[in-house]
């Protein structure tokens, strides 16, 4: 009861308010991240552990401390791009398993993965890396935002697919033994094989 009392027990809509503010996997600033989020980014409570709200985030389960959590709309908010939130949204997931043909959480491969996350904000994209280079509209290397999907190619065949995430990297289901991870996109696996790129939002 005394919890209760000091943390809003009203269970619903709450709002991060801060900037890179971590989604943890346990309640403690020792686990691990499944994201950062701005101010303005809406939480769904789901209940309190110590001084922490345990939320879901579009999809993504987690603790947020109640320090960056307001129940009440900041003023001030950031309006965060749906391109964003799916980074976001796909940064939570770094870690989970590669399992090949797989397209949820309780495992993925590269277009499952692709289409696993943008299926969370209501866009239905093709199965398979080749038929994710047909998904959209073709955007020039050169000019990448944060949220399109990066396709790669072994010769003539497209093969894997990823988000990019900005800064040169992306996020992806790279392989059975390394599960969903981040990749520096001049890195010897992938460099030269980026073959195209597809803006879905």
């Amino acid at each position: 009861l005394k919890l209760a009392d000091a943390l809003n027990a009203s269970f619903g809509t709450a709002y991060v308010t801060g900037s890179n503010v971590c989604l943890r996997a346990e309640p403690s600033v020792s686990s691990g991240i499944k994201g950062t989020y701005g101010t303005g980014t809406a939480l769904k409570i789901t209940g309190v552990s110590g001084d922490w709200y345990k939320v879901s985030v579009s999809g993504v389960f987690g603790y947020v401390s109640a320090n960056y959590v307001t129940f009440s709309r900041p003023s001030a908010a950031v309006k965060i791009s749906v391109n964003q939130q799916i980074v976001n949204t796909a940064l939570g997931y770094v870690g989970y398993p590669y399992v090949y043909g797989g397209s949820s959480p309780s495992g993925f491969d590269c277009s499952g993965f692709v289409k696993y996350i943008y299926g969370l904000y209501g866009y239905a994209l093709d199965r398979t890396a080749s038929q994710q280079q047909q998904n959209g509209t073709h955007v020039d290397t050169s000019a990448l935002q944060a949220g399109d999907i990066l396709c790669f190619a072994n010769g003539s065949y497209v093969g894997h697919v990823g988000i990019y995430i900005g800064g040169g990297k992306f996020v992806h289901a790279c392989n059975s033994s390394t599960g969903v991870i981040v990749t520096e996109l001049d890195s010897a696996a992938y460099s030269g094989r980026l073959c195209d790129a597809r803006r879905i939002v």
